[in-house]
């Protein structure tokens, strides 16, 4: 694997409601495209690998934060992974 990238994005709605966003979004995200390979849910968040990434997220009663190692793909273009990958949970957590 490449870069790292780190997401942060507060929130309002308690770490169960933002969990069970993200969950089904990640969910529909990972049957509608070959992005997201595996999802793995933990009580503090969630292990996902995809096509050029490997990350995990923590979920907390204020924010989500996430740690994503890009491979060669995305390696390349980390701000817009960032960018994107803020804006997607942004509009969940809303």
């Amino acid at each position: 694997m490449g870069k790292n990238v780190s997401i942060r994005v507060a929130h309002t709605l308690g770490r169960e409601e933002a969990r069970t966003r993200i969950q089904r979004a990640a969910a529909g995200l990972a049957e509608k495209t070959a992005l997201v390979r595996t999802i793995q849910w933990t009580e503090a968040g969630a292990t996902i690998a995809g096509d050029g990434f490997d990350g995990r997220l923590t979920i907390t009663d204020t924010e989500v934060v996430g740690e994503v190692e890009l491979g060669w793909k995305l390696a390349f273009f980390p701000l817009k992974v960032q960018r994107d990958a803020e804006a997607w949970l942004q509009n969940l957590l809303v």
